[in-house]
Parts: C-alpha cells; sequence; structure tokens
C-alpha cells in the first residue's frame, strides 16, 4: 500500500537523499518499511534516539521513482505541494504528473438570467444574456463583478434553474436586474463569491424543512441579514397542496432544527402545521 503524500514526507525523504539525518520516530509507515527492507534505508541509535540515514543517494531517488511516479522529482513535487494555488498543467510541467496533487479542475457555479445584465470578468465587461436552453459557467468567480443593484437569487433545483423564464412571476416585486445562481454542482464557491460582493441574496428553494435547513447552514450562517429566504405570497396554499410523504421523510433529521433566521419562523409554522412539504419544481407554470 502506498503512503499518502504530503509536505512532511517529502521533506524528510529530500532530506534523506541529501545526506541528513532523519528521527525514526517521525518517519514511519510502508514507504520507510519498505525502504527498509529493501536495504535503502539505513539506521543509527544513539541512546534511545534512532536515526535514519541513506548510504546511496541515486539508488534512493530510483527506488522512490518505482515506489511512488510522484517521488521522482522530490524537489518539484515539494514545491508542488508548498504552493497555494496550482493548476494541472503546472503539475506537469514541475514534476511530469497532473496527479501529484488534487486539484479541482472545473471551480465556479452556473448563473442564469432571462434578461442581459452587464457584469464584468477578469476586468473586461461581461454581458450575461444565455439564450433560453443554456446557461453561463463562472470559473474565474474570485473576479467575477456584477451591478449594485442586481440581487442573487439561488435556485436549488436545477429544473427550476433551467426555466426561470416560466417563473419570471414570481420575481417581479424586487425591480431590480436579478441574476440566477444554481446551488448544483454543489460546492463552497457561490457562498465564498456571495460573501464577497455586497449584493442581496434571495435563496429560491423548497419549501419543506430540508429547504429551510440548506438555507440556514449553507448561506444564511455565512451571509446573515444580507441573505433571505423566497416566501411566495401564497406560501400556505402552496404547502397545503404539498407532500405529506415528503414532511414525513424529513421530520427525523430536522424535527429539532434551530432556527438562525426568525424570518422563516411562518414557513416552518406552515410546514408543521399542515405535515406537509412543497418542491420547488411546483412554481414552474
Amino acid at each position: 500500500m502506498e503512503q499518502k503524500l504530503s509536505k512532511t514526507l517529502v521533506k524528510m525523504l529530500l532530506d534523506l537523499a541529501n545526506g541528513n539525518l532523519v528521527s525514526a520516530a517521525q518517519f514511519k509507515g510502508p514507504l520507510c518499511d519498505s525502504l527498509l527492507k529493501e536495504g535503502y534505508l539505513c539506521s543509527k541509535s544513539n541512546k534511545s534516539v534512532t536515526r535514519y540515514y541513506v548510504t546511496n543517494a541515486v539508488a534512493f531517488r530510483s527506488f522512490l521513482g518505482d515506489y511512488n511516479d510522484s517521488l521522482r522529482n522530490l524537489e518539484g513535487t515539494l514545491a508542488i505541494l508548498q504552493k497555494k494555488d496550482i493548476s494541472r498543467s503546472e503539475q506537469v510541467q514541475i514534476a511530469g504528473n497532473s496527479k501529484i496533487r488534487q486539484v479541482r479542475s472545473c471551480k465556479g457555479f452556473l448563473i442564469n438570467s432571462y434578461e442581459p445584465i452587464i457584469c464584468s470578468l477578469n476586468g473586461f465587461p461581461f454581458t450575461i444574456a444565455p439564450l433560453d436552453g443554456s446557461y453561463v459557467f463562472i470559473a474565474d468567480y474570485e473576479t467575477f463583478e456584477i451591478p449594485p443593484n442586481a440581487v442573487v437569487v439561488g435556485v436549488e433545483n436545477m429544473e427550476n434553474f433551467r426555466y426561470i423564464r416560466k417563473q419570471k412571476y414570481l420575481f417581479e416585486h424586487l425591480n431590480s436586474p436579478i441574476i440566477f445562481a444554481a446551488r448544483y454542482p454543489q460546492s463552497k464557491d457561490l457562498v465564498s463569491w456571495l460573501q464577497r460582493i455586497p449584493n442581496k441574496y434571495v435563496h429560491f428553494g423548497d419549501l419543506d424543512l430540508a429547504g429551510v435547513f440548506i438555507y440556514q447552514n449553507e448561506f444564511y450562517a455565512k451571509l446573515q441579514d444580507k441573505a433571505s429566504f423566497f416566501i411566495p405570497s401564497d406560501v400556505e396554499k402552496r404547502i397545503q397542496n404539498g407532500s405529506t410523504e415528503r414532511y414525513d421523510n424529513q421530520l427525523e433529521r430536522y424535527e429539532k432544527m434551530e432556527l438562525a433566521d426568525n424570518r422563516v419562523a411562518s414557513v416552518v409554522k406552515l410546514i408543521k402545521h399542515y405535515h406537509k412539504g412543497y418542491d420547488q419544481e411546483g412554481f414552474i407554470i
């Protein structure tokens, strides 16, 4: 079984390759055992302290490269592990291996709108105007800027995100440009971007206990009063016509959920009163 790479491990291997002693108490695991068994690692003891050393650095490095391709270039691998951000292409250039360190090649989030909105990306003007049936994926979200009066509406389910034009009636009261952002694929990127910008965030999700939980834990906890939960004017009627099965399936997990945002208390009260939850997809007309 191969040993998991870490900065500490690679530093110790580099020390050994450069003729330095390494404490036996610090260097342990399958790789150490293999090096000792094959004779590439020697030990010396002084009283109760045992240290490892290498007599043939060339043979030592050769064994490491055969053991794990990521150890073929110790200096390069250490540089990769020490960098804060690194791409797969940079890893190949430095050490000839794109998988030394796990990298999210597809960071970012999907956005949508039903009217053109002028934004900026990487300092350049950028108009959001996806055709019906298409979305825009924002990878460089760290530099994505939107108009200060724009409202970001986070959409919990992908079918609702796909058919935003069929739900336009829900958001006419906002009187602001609206940028819809998909919760899927789930990552911290969307919330990180929302934390950076001053714009208001409206969470548009299921009217059930799980929907309230997602809003509170993923968004309100980070954004506080900059965030709000979308509550339609006919919320009681929708919940009344919702699913008892959905409520029953969620009750055990969310029954004792604490309300961090008191503005959702009325929704939770209705959900528990009718013992029902309403799927977000019901808003599509």
